[in-house]
């Protein structure tokens, strides 16, 4: 998977987690459908920040630096996808 893949298979994630917290704040229950489907995509996740871990070492910082980095980029995703769901109309039928 490469680093973009990677980014956008976590702005995928982002959003739904984002999403379903937003639904279950509204009375909609939500968690059980996103933990379900989050428990089908957990290799994805996973693979994601390998893949970032990959781009991050091409770099030639240390193991530390590497894990800090991805969880730096992976709180920007997560921001991200907060902004952009805060410009939207959430459909929590979806779940």
């Amino acid at each position: 998977m490469s680093f973009s893949e990677a980014v956008q298979k976590l702005q995928v994630l982002e959003l739904a987690r984002h999403s379903s917290a937003y639904c279950e704040g509204q009375g909609i229950p939500t968690n059980q459908s996103y933990d379900n489907w989050l428990n089908k995509s957990g290799s994805i996740f996973s693979a994601a920040l390998v893949a970032i871990e990959k781009q991050v070492s091409k770099q030639g910082v240390s193991k530390d630096d590497q894990t800090a980095a991805r969880a730096i980029i992976v709180n920007d995703i997560s921001k991200g996808a907060q902004e952009y769901l805060s410009t939207k109309v959430i459909d929590c039928s979806r779940f």
